[in-house]
């Protein structure tokens, strides 16, 4: 399994743990972790301690 898996299944088992209804500028978005996303941007948002906050 490469970085890229190991990291893409931490972020699935994590929105599987907290809510998947996020905050972008003021609407509500539901984000379905079989989606595809935006892996980095996603972690630099949980990083900069914003985890209720997603920009699609």
């Amino acid at each position: 399994m490469n970085n890229f898996s190991k990291i893409k299944n931490l972020v699935k088992s994590t929105l599987n743990r907290v809510t998947h209804k996020y905050v972008d500028n003021s609407v509500n978005i539901s984000i379905k972790t079989s989606k595809n996303i935006d892996i980095l941007r996603f972690l630099m948002v949980l990083n900069k301690k914003q985890s209720f906050i997603f920009f699609n």
